[in-house]
């Protein structure tokens, strides 16, 4: 969760060995070579053409839009909010706008009292702001919301959300709520969305069942929860939305750098360029290896991921949305049709992104949101929304999901 800009093509492992493809030539590398394969060279995301929108307003159904890691907002105007506040208000469909989690950095909300309360409330307010002309708000919990693994981590995420429901209008919702692993049940028309807070699976001090109103309060309760939600979808499509994505060309997929292994410093301060290399590389690599629950390297990701692909098998969503990277991406899901990683939502707090053989699309450097359309029809027109530092926005990217 640094900020950084960059981008670059990596293709996996095979027989102990590393092949880093680019240009159309095919490298081999001996595994000791691991770390430089993993800083290969870095390229530009692919881009589109826009395919063609709805004819008129009237043959869209539900717009949705898709924002996550939002929560430390410019004091003297968020571009990113400024953009979807323009696009929301430029909409004729109803909307359906939801905020993929890390609502408040660094640490969730503090206790009434506390000299960083003030702050905290702003950002919050600012995101609850930008959305007021929507017809629907979800706000999910992200790592950050539930301060990591903190031991104050559920006392910060019910201020948050007791502190919204005091400001938000009746159309803004926390889900699942109440420190809840979900899934939380919402249809909008043709769609069925599955809120999940992932975080619950991450770390998360979970309270004690006695102790909340949750459905569900073991693994198993949660994916049959899950299952019986989308069998019971009928006609509808189906959209998971949750702060952790499932596949992802960032830096919790497992992507790194040149900069990271050559120059750590800048990723606690972007001024820091004091080259270290080798020693550098040892934080990527240990990331790589599982040393943060954050990362999909990590014992607890992948039992989490599995277990998801798992339930998702009872009748395949066709979209997952999340944040977590700070990264506008487009991919081939896991256990979902398609995974956009949306975590882009505040200007220039961007991190690493590498192309995968999933990859449909990357903007590295660029911040923003997606828009997703959904026809009368049952069509699905899907768009990435890049965001300028003047809050001006244009599609980068946009395809119809299949």
């Amino acid at each position: 969760m640094t900020d950084s800009r960059g981008g670059a093509a990596r293709d996996g492992e095979r027989d102990g060995s590393m092949t880093v493809r680019r240009a159309g030539e095919n490298v081999r590398a001996c595994p000791v070579l691991v770390v430089l394969a993993s800083i290969a060279v870095c390229c530009g995301g692919h881009r589109q053409q826009p395919v063609p929108a709805a004819p008129v307003a009237r043959d869209v159904e539900t717009t949705f839009f898709l924002i996550g890691d939002a929560g430390d907002p410019d004091p003297r105007g968020e571009p990113v909010l400024t953009a979807l506040q323009s696009d929301l208000a430029a909409t004729q469909s109803p909307t359906v706008v939801v905020f993929l989690g890390d609502n408040l950095y660094p640490s969730g909300m503090p206790t009434v009292g506390s000299l960083d309360r003030p702050e905290a409330e702003r950002r919050l307010r600012g995101q609850i702001d930008a959305t007021r002309g929507a017809a629907h708000v979800l706000f999910l919990p992200g790592n950050h919301d539930w301060n990591y693994a903190g031991d104050d981590g559920y006392t910060r995420l019910i201020a948050q959300e007791t502190y919204g429901r005091s400001i938000a209008s009746e159309n803004t919702e926390w889900v699942p709520g109440n420190a809840c692993p979900g899934p939380a049940v919402r249809d909008f028309g043709g769609v069925r969305v599955l809120a999940i807070d992932t975080q619950w699976w991450l770390g998360a001090r979970r309270p004690a069942a006695s102790d909340t109103t949750c459905v569900a309060h073991t693994e198993r309760q949660v994916l049959d929860s899950i299952r019986t939600a989308l069998a019971s979808a009928g006609e509808r499509l189906t959209f998971v939305v949750a702060h952790h994505p499932m596949v992802s060309g960032g830096t919790h997929g497992g992507h790194f750098t040149v900069r990271q292994h050559i120059f750590p410093l800048t990723d606690l301060k972007p001024w820091l360029w004091l080259p270290l290399p080798v020693i550098g590389s040892a934080y990527p690599l240990a990331r790589m290896l599982g040393l943060s629950d954050q990362d999909m390297s990590s014992d607890a990701y992948k039992a989490m991921r599995d277990s998801l692909e798992s339930a998702f098998r009872t009748a395949e969503p066709i979209l997952h949305a999340s944040g977590h990277d700070h990264t506008l991406q487009v991919l081939r899901g896991i256990g979902t049709r398609y995974q956009v990683v949306t975590g882009a939502g505040i200007f220039g707090h961007t991190s690493p992104v590498r192309w995968t053989e999933r990859t449909l699309f990357t903007a590295p450097g660029k911040s923003g949101y997606t828009r997703v359309e959904v026809q009368r029809d049952g069509r699905v027109r899907l768009a990435t929304m890049i965001v300028t530092a003047g809050g001006a926005r244009s599609e980068g990217f946009s395809i119809y999901l299949d």
